[in-house]
C-alpha cells in the first residue's frame, strides 16, 4: 500500500478517536480524506476495510478461542507434570526398596560373620 495512503488512513484513524461531538459537527475532515484516496487503490482499501470490519466483528471470538487455546496447554503442561512427578516417586521407591533389601543382606552377612 503506498505510503499516501497510509498517511490518510492514519490520519482517518486520528479523527475517528475524536469526540463524537466534534465529528459530528465536521464531517468534511472525514469525507476528505476518503476524497483523497478513493481513486487510488479502491480495490485494496475495501479490502482493508473488509478485513478491518470483519476483526472488528470477531474480536470477541478470538480472544475467546486465545483463552481456550492457552487453557489446553496448561493443562497439557500440568498432566506432563504430574507425569514426571509419577515417575520421580516410582523411581525413588525403587530405591527405597532396594536399601530395604540391601540392609536384611548386610545384616545376614554380618551374622554369618560374626559366627
Amino acid at each position: 500500500m503506498p505510503d499516501f495512503i497510509k498517511a490518510q488512513l492514519q490520519r482517518l484513524i486520528d479523527l475517528l478517536g475524536l469526540d463524537i461531538s466534534i465529528l459530528v459537527q465536521d464531517v468534511r475532515s472525514i469525507k476528505e480524506i476518503f476524497n483523497q484516496i478513493k481513486d487510488d487503490h479502491p480495490s485494496s482499501l475495501k479490502e482493508i476495510i473488509e478485513s478491518a470490519t470483519f476483526l472488528d466483528g470477531n474480536v470477541l471470538k478470538f480472544f475467546s478461542a486465545q483463552s481456550r487455546l492457552v487453557g489446553r496447554e496448561a493443562q497439557r503442561n500440568s498432566a506432563t507434570a504430574e507425569s514426571q512427578y509419577i515417575q520421580e516417586i516410582l523411581s525413588v521407591m525403587k530405591i527405597v526398596d532396594l536399601l530395604k533389601e540391601s540392609h536384611a543382606e548386610i545384616n545376614k552377612d554380618l551374622a554369618a560373620l560374626n559366627k
